[in-house]
């Protein structure tokens, strides 16, 4: 709702990128009379929104790409949403995937107050897509979609912290199914800052 100034990331990102178009956002306090407590939340509203508006990909910005992904765009699907972990069936939304006026998206938030209300925390966005395409299996086929195994953006959970301090430049390299890491900022904000290959910078300012 306001930009980061005096950030150098922010600043680098606008003077290298002037193709780049910045919309600044209301924020919101609620969803349909349920109180927002979470600026994650909101996002998650937003996100869905300018998807349906436009279409596109959204990405979470703790996505590290490790090679591009026109493999996946070639597909025949409107809508694609990955599995967080092998073996579960829940689904996340910090890469989404869609056409313009994918039905989905709707339904999908139809579904968010009930998410909401749970009071536990993802289940909207983790838990209520499932449940939805479970009940409703023929929706896969109505709107294009197809679900990513966790290998693609997922290769690793939160809780495998030595791995995700441990990536480098040389990571996944022969893996052709691997096309991002999601690093789970939220929670490992400060690990991640401490990393020497994620943030050089921020480690040799320590050192220093």
């Amino acid at each position: 709702d306001s930009p980061p100034l005096q950030n150098p990331w922010w600043e680098k990102l606008q003077t290298q990128s002037p193709e780049l178009e910045i919309r600044p956002l209301s924020r919101l306090d609620n969803f349909r009379g349920y109180p927002i407590h979470h600026v994650q939340y909101e996002a998650d509203i937003h996100r869905m929104n300018i998807l349906y508006e436009n279409g596109g990909i959204y990405m979470d910005t703790d996505m590290y790409l490790l090679k591009p992904f026109d493999s996946l765009l070639d597909e025949p699907y409107q809508f694609m949403i990955s599995k967080e972990r092998p073996g579960e069936n829940g689904l996340i939304n910090s890469i989404l995937i869609s056409s313009a006026q994918n039905g989905f998206l709707k339904l999908w938030q139809d579904y968010f107050d009930y998410g909401l209300r749970k009071n536990i925390w993802a289940y909207h966005i983790r838990e209520t897509n499932r449940l939805l395409l479970e009940q409703r299996p023929y929706l896969m086929q109505k709107f294009g979609i197809k679900i990513l195994e966790p290998k693609h953006f997922f290769p690793y959970t939160w809780e495998e912290h030595d791995k995700i301090m441990a990536l480098s430049e040389t990571t996944f390299q022969e893996h052709s199914d691997h096309f991002g890491i999601h690093l789970f900022e939220t929670i490992k904000n400060d690990c991640l800052q401490r990393h020497p290959f994620l943030c050089p910078s921020s480690v040799n300012a320590l050192e220093d």
